[in-house]
């Protein structure tokens, strides 16, 4: 019952709470995806503070849920008048075909969660690494500053885009809060949570296609999961399929399968709620998904900025706000820094060479 409490509180109520507070529209699905990505954000930094620091895990654990808490009473608070309309639940009329088809989702969602939980191993170095650092950083009680390696203290950003994109580490604040072995929590834990959202935010871009055809929703999503399956038995280690199948705990499975979908919604919305009231929060959903990304893992640090670029230049074509180009880089702002961060000195060696200096 431990371990349901604290993966239910952070995980939902807390997300619940801040989005709320930070998501003026009835939106459910934007206010906890906002509200999960900002608790996200907060701690990437709050973690890299710590990081740098070498102050305790556990009192970084504690600062991050305390100040998650905070916000999340506030939102309560500011949303209390509009509480009824948002645990209001919709019975939705399903026909007989819709009905089965929603089984047949929720069978294979239940057949892929129980196989990544308890029927795969990933001995892959990388995922190894990932594992390792959540393993040393819950012993040691530091934010990823002993190597994983050889046991030692090693510098601030000892291990480049490993010490900055902290989501191992994430694990290893939820194994402080369950008492569970943050390895556990990493690889056996965490996809219960991790594959239903993969299939959630796919399912709200099959939403957006599909607005008045919930029969045909269900059918991509149905078609998505038998791709799935049917990529990761044939592909392997190379497709976002295969990792959402064997490792979806990784960064790089939460990058391609959660992340960039979820900020192409994201982008969607925007530009359907562009020149309304409503597109301001949409605005705040980017750049919290933006920099929430910078704690997934260092490849968000070039595809979220090379996301925004493609889908801003069609955004920007057709709606002629030319003004928006500021609000696209603010919120990519945050995985260009940690990019720069990361690679300042290649990029500098690189422009010297380049300017023959």
């Amino acid at each position: 019952m431990n371990v349901v409490f604290w993966f239910v509180l952070v995980l939902v109520v807390l997300p619940l709470g801040i989005g709320a507070l930070l998501v003026g529209s009835l939106n459910k699905a934007q206010i906890y995806l906002t509200g999960l990505c900002a608790s996200w954000g907060l701690y990437e930094i709050i973690a890299f503070v710590f990081h740098c620091t070498l102050w305790p895990l556990s009192v970084m654990t504690g600062l991050w849920v305390g100040s998650c808490a905070v916000m999340a009473g506030l939102g309560f608070y500011r949303r209390r008048a509009d509480s009824r309309a948002l645990r209001k639940v919709y019975l939705v009329k399903m026909s007989r075909g819709e009905w089965l088809l929603t089984a047949f989702v929720a069978v294979l969602l239940l057949m892929q969660t129980a196989h990544v939980c308890l029927s795969t191993f990933y001995g892959n170095w990388d995922d190894s690494t990932y594992c390792a650092i959540s393993t040393t950083s819950w012993y040691t009680n530091t934010v990823n500053r002993y190597s994983p390696n050889t046991g030692t203290l090693g510098e601030i950003l000892y291990s480049g885009k490993y010490s900055l994109a902290l989501w191992p580490v994430f694990s290893a604040s939820l194994a402080q809060l369950t008492g569970v072995h943050p390895a556990i929590v990493f690889r056996t834990l965490m996809p219960v949570f991790e594959v239903p959202l993969a299939y959630g935010v796919l399912y709200l871009l099959a939403r957006f296609f599909f607005p008045e055809s919930r029969k045909k929703v269900l059918w991509s999503i149905v078609c998505a999961q038998i791709l799935t399956m049917v990529s990761a038995d044939k592909m392997a280690q190379i497709s976002a399929e295969w990792w959402l199948m064997v490792n979806p705990w990784t960064g790089k499975a939460i990058a391609s399968n959660i992340m960039v979908p979820l900020i192409l919604w994201i982008m969607f919305n925007l530009e359907e709620s562009a020149g309304t009231r409503e597109v301001r929060y949409w605005w705040r959903s980017l750049f919290f998904a933006c920099l929430a990304s910078c704690l997934v893992a260092g490849t968000m640090y070039v595809l979220a900025p090379v996301e925004l670029i493609i889908w801003g230049a069609f955004y920007l074509v057709r709606t002629r706000r030319w003004k928006d180009i500021c609000c696209f880089l603010v919120c990519g702002a945050p995985p260009l820094l940690c990019l720069l961060t990361i690679y300042w000195r290649i990029i500098v060696e690189r422009a010297i060479i380049w300017l023959g200096i």
